[in-house]
This record gives C-alpha cells, structure tokens and sequence, in this order.
C-alpha cells in the first residue's frame, strides 16, 4: 500500500459521508496484496469500523496463501477478525492444481475455520490450465477447501501474456464442458468471464454480437452510461465502447487464439508459469 495514515482516515471519512453512506455498502481493497502487510491493513480496518459504519462488508484480493502460506498464522487471523462486525470476504487467484500444495491447503483451511468466505477467480490460460481435466481436479479441490468457484476468466488482453490467451471460443467450449458434465460438484462451477474496458462480463446466449477484421468480438452488455456517471462523475466512455439503440453498451474486446493448441500436452508453459519444473499433470 503507498496510502499513509491520514489518506486511510481521509478515504475511510469519506466512504461514511453523507455524500455516498446510503449506497456504499461494500469495498475491496486490493492492488499489491494486502495481507503483506497486516498491520497497516488493520489500520484500515480501525478507520473504516470508526468512520464508516455503513460499509456490511470488505473484500481482499491476495495470493498470499497460495505465495506465502506461512504468514497465515493466528496473528493475522485475528487482525481479519477485527472487522466484526462487518464481513469479511476473501477472494484468491488459483490456476492450477498444483498451486495446491499441502502448506497453502492448510492455510486455507485456516482461514475457512475462522469463518471467512473465500472465493477464487481463475484465469483461463493456454498450456496452463486449458483443458477440462485440470479445471475439473482444481474445482474438485476448492470444494473441499470450502472456497466458493466464482470467475473463470478469459485471459485478458495485456503486454506480455499473448501466448496465454486462448480464443474465447475454446473457453467456452471448456466451460461448457466443465459446467454441462459430471465431472466436478454442480456447487463447484464458475462463471465464463471477459474483464472488457466496461468491467466484467459474463458469457451467456446472445452476449457476442461478431467479430470484426482485427480479431476483435463486439460484446452486449447491460450497463447504461448512467450506471457508471453515478459512481463516477468523470468516468468516461472508453474508445472500444458505444450505445446501441437501447441505450445499453456494447464493448469490442480482443479475441485470443488457439495456434499450437497442444500446449495442453505438454509441460513448457506449466514451467513457465510456475517458474519452476513440475511433473506433468496426470489425465
């Protein structure tokens, strides 16, 4: 976190003022990973519990559990505990199963027996995860850890991680299969997901409109202008987006690909993303 002290209380004055109270009921806080530093994160709990009384419930993203499972002992328990009474709710990036290891099960465990909601966002990624094998024995693993399977996230496109991005076809080709079979918990299956320059949008009949030249899908949303004016009175309506004649959103997003699809067999880019060998995920 770079906020000092004084932007904290500031921030947190501001979520309880009069200005936004009646409709600010939730906050995530996030953006490095705030359970690296559980101390300052308990300052923010002070401030918001003081200042804030509207907010039921608080967020936080980490990996930490997955990165650094050792510091998921009962000291920062108990600092996620202080902030009862308002609800706090964890939500995690797995991708693998192999990020399951016997010291980040444990630390989930942890946290699931403190009473904490966990959630995960998996992202979609080509020679990683993309096959319905590996998805399945991840979201068999969440269902014993008690960690709810929210998003599958298509692969977003960012500098860098073109070669795993897989088209948003064969993900929901995988989803279809994952959520359409028997293969994992009907409690364990997430949602196909586009993070797109409007937010989140989920995959559903009648969502992707068509492709243009560049490689680029046309995606319905719901969202309204207004929706965003509201929250934002300066937001502005990104160069990808435009109204259609309902008045409701449409965004162009940039498709993957599914050049040398047989990643999935091998183990380079599993190597990669872990940054270390690993033994091939049996089928």
């Amino acid at each position: 976190f770079s906020l000092t002290e004084d932007e904290i209380t500031s921030f947190s004055k501001y979520c309880g003022s009069d200005d936004v109270k009646y409709d600010l009921k939730e906050i995530l806080i996030t953006g490095g990973d705030p359970l690296m530093v559980p101390k300052r994160l308990e300052f923010i709990f002070s401030q918001i519990n003081k200042f804030a009384p509207n907010i039921e419930i608080i967020r936080i993203g980490t990996r930490v559990p997955v990165q650094d499972p050792s510091r998921i002992d009962s000291e920062l328990i108990n600092i996620l505990k202080s902030t009862n009474p308002i609800k706090l709710e964890i939500g995690t990036n797995i991708n693998h199963p192999s990020e399951l290891t016997v010291e980040s099960k444990k630390a989930y465990t942890d946290l699931y027996k403190a009473a904490f909601k966990i959630y995960d966002q998996t992202v979609l990624l080509k020679g990683v995860n993309d096959n319905v094998e590996v998805l399945n024995k991840l979201y068999d693993g969440f269902r014993y850890l008690g960690i709810e399977s929210h998003y599958l996230f298509h692969c977003i496109p960012m500098q860098g991680m073109g070669h795993h991005r897989t088209s948003v076809q064969k993900g929901i080709e995988i989803s279809s299969q994952v959520i359409n079979s028997g293969g994992v918990s009907g409690r364990a299956k997430p949602m196909f997901t586009l993070m797109t320059d409007l937010g989140k949008i989920t995959l559903i009949h009648g969502t992707i409109l068509e492709r243009n030249e560049k490689n680029e899908l046309l995606i319905q949303s719901h969202y309204k202008i207004d929706d965003f004016k509201y929250r934002n009175p300066s937001w502005e309506l990104p160069k990808s987006a435009f109204e259609d004649n309902n008045g409701f959103l449409r965004v162009w997003y940039p498709d993957g690909n599914d050049i040398n699809e047989d990643n999935s067999n091998n183990t380079d880019d599993i190597e990669h993303y872990f940054s270390i060998p690993i033994n091939r995920v049996k089928k």
